[in-house]
């Protein structure tokens, strides 16, 4: 599973600004069912936030807002997660982007122009963390569960903890998974990541180092001659002296 993580810039209309604030209010006071994008419904979505960037009062230029930043952390590649989002969403994304100088979509249900719209705004971090490396949402939250319902047993388990053995209290647990049907199939280990995926960040590290050493080689040269030349001319100048 590949994660991907992006963000789309806008600029705001600076006298629209104030409106827009107020909506974003809206979806920050019930991020799961307000009515533009409940977040919890994006199955591939691990992370989202929606933030109206302003420059200070006393900044002049411009250049520095408002703008919106929305940023993303989901499972997958762009264009499945796009049309998941404007597929389930696209009347909210066409009122949030409406405060947007540039944004010229006339219809909610136009979701071509609007998935355009967002791909011409992305801005990719040159680093970022992953925490759960190559899970998805889907196996996230049901590791969840299964850590929620072995603790809550292993709960109800613990005024016998001095007549039971550790290999008991295990066979106890590992019988209260196997009887849960929701539950069963997760203490099965899956791979995170195909093997490709696992050593192409390597790769690409390894390149970086091998261009920056052949840089270094390259210039090594000019820099000895540069050098030889300053000093030249510094045994000239001291020769006139």
């Amino acid at each position: 599973m590949t994660h991907t993580v992006l963000t789309f810039i806008s600029r705001v209309k600076p006298e629209k600004a104030e409106e827009l604030r107020t909506l974003l209010k809206q979806i920050g006071d019930d991020p799961e069912n307000n009515p533009y994008i409940p977040f919890r419904k994006l199955e591939l979505l691990h992370f989202a936030s929606l933030v109206l960037h302003e420059p200070a009062k006393d900044e002049e230029k411009k250049e520095y807002g408002p703008y919106l930043i929305f940023e993303n952390n989901f499972d997958g590649p762009l264009d499945i997660y796009l049309n998941a989002l404007c597929g389930q969403f696209g009347k909210g994304l066409h009122q949030i982007y409406g405060y947007c100088q540039d944004y010229t979509v006339t219809k909610a249900d136009d979701c071509p122009e609007i998935l355009t719209y967002l791909k011409a705004h992305v801005v990719r971090p040159n680093a970022y963390h992953i925490g759960n490396t190559g899970r998805s949402v889907l196996r996230i939250l049901e590791e969840q569960k299964l850590r929620d319902g072995l603790e809550s047993r292993a709960d109800g388990l613990i005024r016998d903890r001095r007549q039971a053995s550790p290999n008991r209290l295990l066979d106890v647990l590992r019988s209260f998974v196997r009887s849960d049907s929701e539950l069963s199939g997760l203490p099965k280990v899956v791979s995170r990541q195909t093997l490709l995926q696992r050593y192409i960040p390597w790769v690409n590290l390894g390149l970086q180092g091998l261009l920056a050493v052949s840089l270094i080689l390259a210039l090594s040269p000019l820099v000895i001659i540069a050098g030889l030349v300053l000093l030249r001319k510094e045994k000239t100048v001291e020769c006139r002296r």
